[in-house]
């Protein structure tokens, strides 16, 4: 019953967002998202990560849009905070032709910090965590203080409470991480953000976005060369240094 409401909340809320003539994709979209979910893991719950076997991390816990008290654009953009889905996360990492160790990782709508700490444990040279809520942005901050001695390169994530679209990516190669975090106004904005950051260098960027509902503004943009889409996650990499087949 709660997972029927939860649902019932979430169609409210891409009704309201985003109107009738994106009503119908979108929920297709997320239709196929959570066949494919419940096909791999026989519920719609995402399961449980490693991360919170960590003494004083919690992550599981999903956090509706009434719960987060934001205000303005961003916040009427923001979906609502889900768990990442562990397996998956690690899949799509693996799957990139890089090697982690040389790049940083940057987790735009980096909710309560799963995938951070899961990018720490995977090697990433540095990490970064960008989250507009105020709430789970301290909640991250609690998760990384648990983590801290007690799982690899916790000390390697910075947590930044702000925009997604004014920041800034790091003069480094980057894979960007993005869990559906927001709506197409919002997108569009950080899309030309990192364009224009792109512009003053010759870095390497990758963007995966899991449970990708604005897919097309990333395949439109010309910046960005589409690599591969599997397992719900959407690879894309920088255009003008050519993709690695």
């Amino acid at each position: 019953m709660n997972r029927l409401r939860a649902l019932a909340r979430r169609l409210r809320n891409i009704w309201s967002r985003h109107g009738w003539r994106m009503f119908g994709p979108l929920v297709l979209h997320n239709v196929q998202y959570y066949t494919r979910h419940w096909l791999r893991h026989g519920s719609l719950a995402t399961p449980r990560s490693s991360v919170d076997r960590i003494p004083g991390v919690e992550t599981q816990r999903a956090v509706y849009l009434s719960e987060l008290g934001f205000s303005g654009d961003v916040g009427d953009s923001a979906e609502p905070y889900m768990p990442i889905d562990e397996a998956q996360f690690r899949w799509v990492m693996e799957a990139l032709p890089i090697r982690l160790a040389d790049y940083a990782f940057v987790d735009l709508g980096s909710g309560k910090g799963r995938a951070l700490l899961l990018a720490a444990q995977m090697g990433f040279k540095t990490i970064i965590g960008v989250e507009f809520s105020q709430e789970l942005h301290l909640a991250a901050t609690k998760n990384v203080s648990a983590a801290l001695g007690k799982w690899p390169n916790a000390e390697r994530i910075k947590l930044v409470c702000g925009d997604a679209a004014q920041f800034s990516p790091p003069p480094l190669p980057v894979v960007c991480y993005l869990y559906n975090p927001f709506g197409a106004s919002i997108m569009r904005e950080v899309i030309d953000a990192w364009t224009h950051a792109m512009s003053a260098h010759s870095l390497d960027v990758w963007i995966v976005y899991s449970n990708p509902t604005q897919l097309e503004l990333f395949k439109s943009e010309l910046s960005f060369e589409h690599v591969f889409t599997k397992k719900g996650s959407a690879v894309f990499r920088r255009a003008d240094l050519g993709v690695s087949r």
